[in-house]
């Protein structure tokens, strides 16, 4: 309810930003993920859509697995993008992510929904084409 109440008072600019976060969170959870390069290593993994002045406008709490999308071909990270731009595809949308996310399949796909994509590309995936290695 919360997230349908700020994606409806806001209409965001063109530019959109894709991040995860960690909220702090020490206590037993089996969801609870450690990241060991962080300050803070114990915590709540989330997935957020946010405007380019920081406003929330989807998120998503990683719980461990992935649900079961009707879309088999997608990655994990390509079905949470997904997810989290379902509302603003097809608007001509510019989405900044980094290379956890980024892929050339992927900007393929969300190129087809009119939305562009920004962002650094791994070398190593293996979905790149080869005049990419």
């Amino acid at each position: 309810m919360l997230i349908s109440q700020f994606q409806s008072a806001y209409s965001p600019s063109k530019e959109l930003s894709l991040d995860e976060s960690l909220l702090h969170f020490r206590r037993r959870l089996n969801f609870r993920v450690y990241i060991k390069n962080k300050k803070s290593r114990y915590g709540l993994k989330f997935f957020e859509l946010t405007t380019s002045d920081g406003y929330l406008l989807n998120v998503e709490l990683y719980s461990g697995s992935v649900k079961e999308d009707d879309e088999s071909d997608n990655t994990k990270t390509e079905a949470v993008v997904m997810r989290l731009m379902k509302p603003y595809l097809m608007k001509g949308h510019e989405l900044f992510m980094d290379n956890y996310y980024n892929s050339y399949e992927l900007s393929e796909k969300l190129l087809s929904f009119k939305t562009h994509t920004n962002g650094t590309l791994r070398s190593n995936r293996r979905s790149n084409p080869k005049k990419f290695s």
